[in-house]
């Protein structure tokens, strides 16, 4: 299963890797909140106007709501493993989805 905000990727390559890998799917959620600075958008976390991204408290808020409320769910309703899931994303789909990996592999190393 791949997760992240892809919007890139056409019909076409979805076809042509459902071909090569019969048991994939492609996942392309929106962002929690309405973007600010375009309305028909969504962003994951606001943005600042220096465009400064900083991995605060917010953003460690978004990125344990989208793995609890949002993989997890995925991940238990399709009987998967955790290991079997892709994370990308563009742009702060991207930030989210290595934010999401690496606090990911903390917990799983020290926590567990």
């Amino acid at each position: 299963m791949v997760m992240g905000q892809m919007e890139m990727i056409s019909c076409r390559s979805g076809n042509i890797s459902k071909k090569k890998i019969p048991n994939i799917e492609f996942i392309s959620p929106n962002a929690f909140d309405k973007c600010e600075m375009n309305p028909f958008g969504y962003q994951w976390f606001h943005m600042d106007e220096d465009r400064r991204y900083i991995f605060d408290q917010n953003i460690q808020n978004v990125t344990d709501r989208v793995f609890n409320e949002y993989i997890k769910k995925e991940v238990e309703k399709r009987s998967l493993d955790i290991s079997d899931v892709i994370l990308c994303g563009f742009s702060q789909g991207g930030m989210i989805s290595m934010a999401v990996g690496l606090l990911f592999a903390y917990w799983n190393y020290f926590i567990h």
